[in-house]
């Protein structure tokens, strides 16, 4: 059911410190604009600076001062008549029986485990759901995506090691957003110089490397070439 596939292109990490759940599509707000969360919060991180990625704190700020500052509510092309009738649509399946089972089915997935929410979406569909049943689901079942992702970073550095940019592009594949993915491996709490050295060991139980090779390996998984000197002397080279 989870994807354990390991990217080692190295990615540089910016650093964006995130507070709550910024939606990853446009939604309709309560007064029926189409308002795009996480297109505000990265293309004005000005204001996340002050209000964090609260969709309602980010949506009051364009409202008070952001449209007349000339900041764009969503991404130019953003289809709204497609984004307005989905949300009709999602609407209407709340009180289905189908509806109702996918957000129950939901709620049961991520009380025992961690998903991001294309992950969990796609889980749906595999499940039977249709796709405004499982898109339903995932709206509504309460789960703040930054969370899980910072829990999956913590659970896969559990029982493995990873480079920086090597986490980072594993929570991509698992389906987390950019600043998901950023968000996590910013506050896991990896000391990534140390991550480099459980690497080195973990080769060279199962294997034999030279020096050179072994810092080549490092370098491949993504670390900076001082965590894979570091790593390579925390083995004995």
């Amino acid at each position: 059911m989870k994807k354990t596939f390991f990217s080692f292109l190295a990615i540089a990490l910016s650093i964006f410190v995130l507070s709550e759940t910024a939606f990853a599509a446009p939604a309709v707000m309560s007064d029926g604009s189409v308002f795009d969360a996480e297109f505000y919060a990265i293309s004005n991180p000005d204001v996340v600076a002050v209000l964090g990625t609260d969709s309602t704190a980010l949506y009051n700020h364009y409202l008070t001062n952001g449209a007349k500052e000339g900041r764009l509510p969503y991404a130019p092309g953003t289809d709204v008549n497609a984004i307005i009738l989905k949300d009709q649509q999602l609407k209407a399946v709340a009180n289905t029986t189908g509806g109702k089972q996918a957000l129950k089915k939901a709620k049961s997935y991520l009380s025992w485990t961690n998903f991001s929410q294309e992950g969990l979406y796609e889980q749906l569909l595999f499940e039977g759901f249709t796709e405004i049943e499982a898109e339903y689901a995932v709206t509504n079942c309460g789960a703040n995506w930054y969370t899980q992702a910072l829990s999956d970073a913590k659970s896969y550095l559990s029982w493995t090691s990873f480079s920086q940019s090597g986490l980072y592009n594993q929570l991509l594949f698992e389906g987390y957003t950019e600043l998901e993915a950023e968000y996590a491996i910013t506050n896991c709490g990896a000391n990534w110089y140390d991550q480099a050295v459980k690497k080195a060991k973990s080769y060279m139980s199962w294997s034999a490397f030279s020096r050179d090779r072994l810092i080549a390996q490092l370098l491949f998984e993504g670390f900076t070439e001082d965590q894979a000197l570091y790593g390579v002397a925390g083995v004995g080279y």
